[in-house]
């Protein structure tokens, strides 16, 4: 007997492993009642429920809590602490949260002329090595306390208004001739 003669016979001694009509007839059906009942669920479940989109509030929120600047003074306060008469030209800005910005710079108006003379007070008295600090630190955390004491503080959170206090100038100069 040939080998391709004894393949034959051994195929055809084992049993046929294939699905039968019947078995893939109760599977389709398997499938066909199990898809109809997840269908079912969605349909009578209502489905699902409708987007709102609340991220237009959120923004403005964010917004009234982002830091903005407000100038609280510009202008030339004298020092003596040397021995000779020298002119600081300073600007003193704050930073305020948005939301606080109206209240704080209608006080800032209303106050202009007692913050004014606290700074002057600050400038008056310093040392010249805390008017040549890189970062006017010391100068800073002066004038901070006085605006705490002046503005006042969120009566809802008890924080201070002012976030920080920002100096971008302090120029000397000579008035002496």
């Amino acid at each position: 007997m040939s080998f391709l003669a004894e393949q034959q016979e051994a195929q055809a001694d084992a049993p046929a492993k294939t699905f039968s009509l019947k078995t893939l007839i109760i599977l389709a059906s398997v499938f066909l009642l199990e898809g109809a009942a997840i269908s079912a669920v969605f349909i009578f479940s209502g489905g699902p429920d409708p987007v709102e989109a609340k991220q237009a509030q959120a923004d403005e929120l964010a917004k009234l809590e982002e830091p903005t600047t407000l100038l609280v003074v510009q202008e030339k306060f004298p020092n003596l602490r040397t021995g000779m008469t020298v002119l600081y030209e300073t600007e003193v800005f704050i930073t305020v949260k948005r939301k606080h910005a109206a209240k704080i710079e209608s006080k800032i108006e209303q106050l202009s002329a007692q913050l004014r003379q606290d700074i002057g007070t600050f400038i008056r008295k310093a040392d010249p090595a805390h008017l040549s600090e890189p970062t006017f630190a010391t100068l800073r955390r002066q004038i901070h306390a006085a605006l705490d004491e002046r503005l006042g503080r969120d009566e809802a959170s008890g924080e201070s208004y002012v976030l920080e206090v920002v100096i971008p100038k302090v120029i000397p100069f000579s008035a002496d001739g």
